[in-house]
């Protein structure tokens, strides 16, 4: 086989760099597709309509890989019949495939197999890529009396790529995902030799590969392409497993991989959903199984239920992957590095019950956690014997925010003059408000304190404010409480423009305490104030906005002009065409001179040249009148404009030159 497949190796090292570089960031996955996620695309794919077998086979294929099966069978079998009838190699594979996903009857392979002898001749590597995966599919489900020869078949392919010329990465990349097609078919073609070639490559490629930014950007640089690329490879791969040991290939690297599939989970295309589901197929099947730790109930958690916070470690698909060892090694604020643990050091049990064995339990609330986001860093050791090849995570760092409900308490009011003098304190109990009188440049002093509800401990929630309403104009005003070790304190200047205005009427006081984290957001009515003193304004309620029909509005078009009379017209017309009968009539009855006129040699040429472009222009300006703009006409005008500048200069010189000899 000679060069045994010199591009595909080129095209894996593309591949496997960009795995790698994502490795150092992820060896384990963050989210995996659910059960939830499979439900969404089942509904999604069942209502798929489409002419195309290839499209039809992505939709048909997905719904096979979860357990489903596709509408309305009889109209796809007879698409993926017109298909196979095609002199398409890619036309032609995926009407076979179709066909046996949905196992059609009579399916009739013998066109499509003389037409892909003839296809694995031609020099276009897509074509012989997928005539090549279309006779392992014959001769891996034996539906003709004739088989392949597969070392003849990926000879064919091998001389294509030479055909090819693949020169660099940018070329390499638009036939990338043909890589991973390959790796399929020679999977499921069962033919050693070249298994063993192509496992030696790939694990001369893992050994050695190198970093290289520039060939990561090259293989991001089109996601959707990146994806299926990635999915072809991770199959390709996979079903080369099936036959040989893959002993060089990482459950990290593969789990790199993988995390580039689930990021596009939420993809509505046929293609790319298949994409996903089958790449991450790959993964839990032949290939190292990568660990997937997620956090149940969308990874938030009540101190009010009290109940622990749920850890699954499972594969992509949120199934069991081996018995496992999970261990918290810390519990800290999200953000705040320096901040101390919350709890470390801690294994978690096993959720009795749990019928998918991927539930652990962690008793985070026993640490009596405020109300906020906090980070769980964990670490998952496979323990016991496996049917899968699973790595351990050393180092799993997930999200988690506990929520809480809240309670204001110790709530006190003093209103005094603003030296501290002539004070009367008020005892307001949560829930109830208080009447109060107080005169203009007096300060109100409100301090409370927060805590989460059955705990004494401080809360400082996200917002702590007043908003202070004038009832009769029914206009507001915000004024932030101020925090400190003891609590709250919330100091209003009666009298202040931009607080509580020298108003007469009541004003309501209410404390808003808002926060991501709580249960139970608060908005209290704490006092109502009223002003004493002189001279105190009077403020009315404004104007309410009018949501009521407006009336339409009638456009009036200004009334045409009076025009004069027809003959007040035809007399201008009659005007203006005057000077252009004289001009006529001079020049019918002048005589032309042509005694200067160049006859010979170069003048003669620029003077024929000069009446020409002369005559362009007139031709140009009777073409605007007629079908040009103006646009148009001044662009013909600037080309013909130089050339006449020039050349008439050299003729007009010329005769000047001839007639000064004459004389």
């Amino acid at each position: 086989m000679g060069a045994d497949l010199a591009y595909l190796s080129f095209i894996m090292r593309v591949f496997l760099v960009s795995a790698l570089l994502f490795c150092v960031a992820s060896a384990h996955l963050s989210t995996i597709f659910d059960a939830n996620d499979q439900s969404r695309v089942k509904g999604s794919l069942k209502l798929f309509k489409s002419d195309s077998a290839k499209d039809l086979f992505f939709a048909a294929s997905s719904l096979a890989l979860l357990g489903d099966t596709l509408p309305n069978k009889d109209a796809a079998c007879r698409i993926a019949a017109q298909a196979l009838e095609s002199k398409t190699a890619e036309q032609i594979y995926y009407g076979a495939e179709l066909s046996e996903v949905l196992d059609c009857p009579n399916k009739n392979y013998k066109t499509a197999v003389e037409s892909i002898k003839t296809l694995l001749k031609e020099k276009s590597v897509r074509s012989v890529a997928f005539a090549a995966a279309a006779a392992a599919l014959f001769k891996e489900k034996k539906r003709t009396a004739e088989s392949f020869d597969m070392s003849s078949v990926v000879s064919a392919l091998q001389a294509a790529v030479e055909q090819d010329g693949v020169k660099d990465v940018a070329d390499a990349v638009p036939s990338f995902e043909l890589s991973g097609k390959v790796l399929e078919t020679l999977g499921a073609a069962g033919d050693k030799k070249s298994h063993s070639m192509s496992l030696e490559k790939a694990k001369s490629l893992f050994a050695a590969v190198e970093g290289d930014e520039n060939v990561l950007y090259f293989v991001e640089e089109d996601g959707q392409r990146n994806l299926h690329a990635t999915s072809a490879m991770l199959r390709g791969l996979n079903r080369l497993a099936g036959n040989s040991s893959l002993d060089f290939v990482t459950a990290s690297q593969v789990s790199a991989l993988a995390s580039t599939l689930l990021r596009a989970k939420h993809s509505t295309q046929p293609e790319d959903i298949y994409a996903v589901i089958a790449g991450l197929k790959a993964t839990v099947s032949g290939l190292p199984t990568p660990v997937a730790v997620t956090v149940e109930d969308n990874a938030v958690v009540s101190l009010a239920s009290n109940k622990p916070v749920q850890i699954r470690v499972s594969d992509a698909f949120g199934n069991h992957v081996a018995p496992a060892t999970v261990t918290l090694l810390k519990a800290s604020v999200k953000g705040q590095t320096k901040a101390a643990a919350l709890a470390s050091n801690q294994e978690l049990k096993a959720v009795s019950g749990d019928a998918s064995n991927t539930l652990y339990s962690l008793d985070l609330l026993s640490s009596k956690p405020l109300p906020g986001p906090y980070n769980l860093e964990l670490k998952v050791h496979p323990k016991g014997a496996s049917s899968r090849k699973v790595e351990s995570v050393e180092s799993a760092v997930r999200s988690v925010r506990v929520v809480a409900s809240i309670q204001v308490s110790d709530v006190e009011v003093v209103v005094s003059n603003k030296d501290g003098t002539g004070s009367n304190k008020h005892t307001i109990k949560y829930g109830s408000s208080k009447t109060i009188s107080a005169a203009v440049k007096q300060i109100v002093v409100a301090t409370f304190k927060v805590a989460v509800a059955g705990q004494t401990q401080a809360f400082k929630p996200q917002q702590v404010f007043a908003k202070i309403r004038h009832t009769p104009s029914d206009s507001f005003s915000y004024v932030v409480a101020k925090a400190s070790d003891k609590g709250y304190k919330l100091t209003l200047e009666l009298g202040s423009a931009d607080q509580i205005p020298a108003y007469q009427g009541q004003f309501d006081i209410e404390l808003l305490v808002g926060d991501s984290n709580i249960l139970n957001p608060i908005s209290w009515k704490l006092i109502q104030l009223t002003l004493t003193g002189d001279n105190l304004k009077t403020k009315s309620a404004t104007a309410a906005l009018t949501t009521a029909k407006a009336p339409e509005i009638e456009h009036q078009f200004r009334p045409s002009e009076k025009r004069p009379a027809s003959l007040i017209s035809l007399a201008f017309s009659g005007m203006v065409l005057i000077p252009f009968v004289l001009l006529l009539l001079g020049l019918l009855t002048s005589r032309v001179n042509l005694g200067l006129f160049p006859t010979s040699g170069l003048g003669f040429l620029t003077a024929l040249a000069f009446q020409i472009l002369i005559g362009a222009i007139f031709s140009l300006f009777a073409l605007f009148w007629l079908q040009l703009n103006l646009f148009q006409t001044l662009a013909g005008l600037a080309a013909l404009a130089i050339p006449t500048l020039l050349i008439g200069n050299k003729a007009l010189c010329d005769v000047a030159n001839a007639k000064t000899k004459t004389e």
